[in-house]
């Protein structure tokens, strides 16, 4: 370990002074304790603390206690609850753009305080009124919102973007293409976006719905009609080639999400069902090893509300927020809302 000396300018000739001079007036030596006695202590040590009041609220006792490091936030296994439209979003959007007729596809970095989405001014996200928006957080209320006009095209709608943790890369689809784009500073602005060479493929097979992992993967639907959940991993300077995760997982909005210390082993994705009417239904998908189980079971929980259509957009980083888009039908008008697991 090195010396604090080597840390602070001028500490050695101090100490050597000292070592020299006394501490007496004249610079006679300061007496020394004898070395035969044990040393005494400059003041007695502080008396232990009160007893805590019992007539006190056992909250107020416990007032000042620090919390349990080892405590998780939320219970892991429990349904997503206390679901209510993402607190300001519509205010600030509607000040800014009163022709947004929905907002959909919130990406977020982890500390929840940077949010990118999709915002259309027709009651359809599938044509071109479709535009990229960021908005500012604080306790997650939106404080702020702002087009992203770089990630704006007026010729093709822009849907899906999903960020990195930095919030200094963006994939977004563009189109029918899976398209990216980065700046230097995660509030700074974007390039210009660039299609994924390396996942342009031809008609009649098409990429949709990228969600960008933090393990660096990028997931995303693939196919002509049917599409299912295929990946490529993504570093500082290539993207590989696609690879199918399994070949059953058909749907659309693949989000992953860790369970524990099981990372990437939670699947959500979205179904169209028919039945009173066309919508979107979240179903999960649980990795055991590297096999995935089949879409069998539909997403328990109030996000998947038997009158509306839902999809996930994105799950915080300890699994205890879920940030998804519903509405009605399957093209919308959707909303973006949070719902939450309590402890």
């Amino acid at each position: 370990m090195r010396s604090t000396a080597a840390f602070i300018p001028g500490l050695a000739l101090v100490t050597a002074l000292h070592a020299c001079v006394g501490d007496e007036p004249g610079g006679a030596p300061a007496p020394r304790e004898d070395a035969s006695l044990p040393p005494q202590d400059s003041a007695p040590p502080p008396p232990p603390p009160p007893p805590p009041d019992s007539s006190l609220p056992d909250a107020a006792v416990r007032l000042d206690a620090a919390p349990d490091a080892s405590s998780p936030p939320c219970d892991p296994t429990a349904d997503f609850g206390n679901v209510t439209p993402l607190a300001g979003l519509e205010a600030k959007l509607l000040a800014l753009n009163a022709q947004a007729k929905q907002w959909l596809d919130a990406t977020l970095t982890d500390d929840e305080r940077l949010l990118l989405f999709s915002a259309c001014d027709s009651p359809s996200n599938v044509d071109a009124t479709c535009d990229i928006y960021q908005a500012a957080l604080s306790a997650g209320v939106v404080t702020d919102v702002k087009k992203v006009d770089a990630l704006s095209s007026s010729s093709a709608f822009e849907r899906h973007p999903t960020l990195s943790p930095d919030a200094k890369r963006v994939f977004l689809l563009r189109g029918p293409k899976i398209y990216t784009a980065s700046r230097s500073d995660p509030l700074g602005p974007f390039g210009p976006p660039v299609v994924v060479d390396s996942l342009d493929i031809a008609p009649p097979v098409f990429d949709s719905d990228p969600f960008l992992a933090r393990s660096g993967k990028l997931y995303f639907m693939r196919g002509s009609g049917a599409r299912t959940v295929h990946y490529a991993t993504v570093s500082a300077t290539a993207i590989d080639g696609a690879r199918q995760l399994a070949a059953d997982l058909v749907g659309l909005d693949p989000i992953m999400a860790d369970v524990g210390n099981e990372k990437e082993s939670l699947l959500f994705l979205a179904k169209i069902e028919s039945g009173a009417q066309i919508r979107r239904v979240i179903y999960t998908s649980e990795r055991s090893g590297a096999t995935w189980s089949a879409l069998g079971q539909k997403f328990v929980g109030a996000v998947n509300d038997a009158n509306t259509s839902n999809f996930v957009n994105w799950v915080s980083k300890d699994a205890c927020r879920l940030y998804f888009s519903r509405g009605t039908g399957v093209a919308g008008p959707f909303k973006i809302y949070v719902a939450d697991r309590k402890k």
